[in-house]
């Protein structure tokens, strides 16, 4: 099973200068899935965590981005 990480992100919404509904995602934590299928992970220390989230798929960065 793949090791691959996923990044934990929480969403807030706010509207564009059009009115329009979005949502921001923030990063907040490291989560990889396990050998049982189930997931475990970290959440950035010192953070109080509420309302939705998402688990991505980490995407490879290129050697140029930092």
């Amino acid at each position: 099973m793949s090791k691959t990480p996923h990044d934990l992100l929480i969403g807030e919404e706010y509207k564009d200068g059009n009115g329009e509904k979005k949502t921001a995602w923030t990063k907040v934590g490291t989560v990889f899935q396990d050998d049982g299928g189930g997931f475990s992970g970290s959440i950035t220390p010192g953070l109080a965590l509420s309302g939705k989230f998402i688990i991505r798929e980490r995407k490879k960065r290129d050697a140029q981005t930092s």
